[in-house]
């Protein structure tokens, strides 16, 4: 572990030497104190003598800033494993001792935040769910500094298919701000976007439809850029539970208003104008209109490569849709090319083990099935079950869509080939 006690006597091992000094050099060196480089030197030696609570303080508060403050960024993901059992040991040790509870929350959701990212939901659940307990221990169960937690929480829930669990965490986030008299629209617009999709889920599209009109209603009330961009977030919203609805012309109504919305405050290259643009492309390509569909999937692609490099996750997001539309045309060579580069993307990005990368090891299968490498198809086919296995366990869709593709494939190949093919993950 971090601390190493003998009685109340605290000996600094070499790690929290480290941390702490980055601690004092880095968020102190400002301060103007003669008694600080004295402090310093002795605990590097070890003559500082002071309690272990004391200590736990100091190497809760050191983790606290050094842990990376966006952990769900891929580039920083190096830097949060490297601190991550050190984090994990200073936590605990905060438990026993029962001090800084709301720093200890705040360091719980950047685990958790980082498990999250990394596909690792029921470490993500578990970590949320304790910061929540030691919030709520810290300010009390009304507190408004919950409501992100039982976002973060309801999000994860949905990811994992727990999806009354992740309403119910939307439902008590939402109660906490209507307690407290929030006037953050934008936040209350949040949580309706989340119900809604948690309905959308569940097949409700009414009550998705109703949850995303109350989130427009609510972001109509904010002024400025940010207002625009939330309710573009909603028009879009809209258009896919209208696309669900299998109301085509509202849904193309909806997502041209989003982008719309979108063009008045940022110029053509922009994430969200990709998103846009890339929403419209799906639409398109349900209606059939299987060329424009690839026009709009291009002009996605060229605007998120003006924007990011070769190797960037939604480079690899468009690659992988362009691919699936030029599968449908036939042009399957063309198609193979954008897969497989999509799935090398991910792969370098998220590790091997993603269910992002699941998503595209099932679309290279479908490809190389419709080529008639079957046995190749097979392989990726078994690859991709065994990541969603693994991450969403045996009950969930992907993992259920996956393992019979697997089986379609495999019976094929000993009885001949079947004109169904395998389904599509998009």
């Amino acid at each position: 572990g971090l601390m190493e006690v003998d009685g109340e006597v605290f000996r600094a091992p070499s790690i929290v030497q480290e941390i702490f000094r980055g601690w004092l050099e880095n968020d102190y060196k400002k301060e103007d104190n003669e008694g600080l480089q004295q402090f310093l030197s002795d605990f590097r030696s070890g003559s500082d003598k002071r309690s272990n609570s004391y200590w736990c303080e100091v190497a809760l508060k050191s983790l606290l800033f050094l842990f990376p403050d966006e952990p769900d960024e891929p580039p920083l993901w190096p830097e949060c494993e490297r601190l991550l059992s050190h984090a994990h040991a200073v936590l605990d040790r905060a438990a026993q001792r029962k001090v800084l509870q709301e720093a200890s929350a705040e360091l719980w959701v950047r685990l958790s935040e980082y498990y999250q990212a990394r596909a690792l939901l029921e470490y993500a659940s578990g970590g949320f769910r304790r910061a929540i307990k030691l919030q709520t221990e810290a300010n009390g169960q009304e507190h408004k500094s919950l409501v992100p937690m039982y976002e973060q929480l309801a999000r994860v829930y949905r990811q994992r298919g727990k999806l009354d669990d992740a309403r119910s965490g939307y439902d008590q986030a939402l109660s906490l701000l209507l307690k407290n008299r929030s006037k953050e629209y934008d936040l209350i617009a949040d949580i309706y976007v989340g119900l809604g999709n948690v309905a959308m889920e569940q097949r409700d599209l009414p009550s998705a439809r109703q949850y995303y009109m109350r989130a427009l209603d609510e972001d109509q009330k904010l002024k400025g850029a940010e207002a625009d961009e939330n309710v573009a977030r909603d028009y879009t919203q809209l258009g896919l539970v209208s696309q669900e609805l299998g109301d085509l012309t509202a849904a193309w109504d909806y997502y041209s208003k989003a982008l719309e919305a979108l063009e008045s405050v940022h110029e053509e290259f922009n994430p969200d104008v990709a998103l846009a643009v890339r929403n419209m492309a799906g639409l398109l390509k349900i209606m059939g209109d299987l060329d424009n569909a690839r026009n709009y999937y291009r002009r996605a692609l060229k605007i998120n490569l003006h924007l990011y490099d070769e190797h960037h996750p939604f480079v690899a997001q468009d690659r992988n849709n362009l691919g699936l539309v030029l599968q449908n045309l036939g042009f399957l060579d063309e198609a193979a090319t954008e897969l497989r580069k999509a799935l090398e993307i991910d792969e370098q990005t998220y590790g091997p083990m993603h269910p992002k990368v699941a998503l595209n090891k099932n679309n290279v299968g479908n490809i190389l099935h419709a080529q008639g490498n079957l046995k190749e198809a097979l392989q990726f086919y078994k690859d991709a079950a065994g990541i969603f296995l693994k991450a969403f366990g045996q009950h969930h869709e992907h993992t259920q869509t996956a393992m019979r593709n697997y089986a379609k494939v495999k019976e094929q190949i000993k009885r001949g080939q079947d004109k169904s093919g395998p389904k599509v993950l998009d």
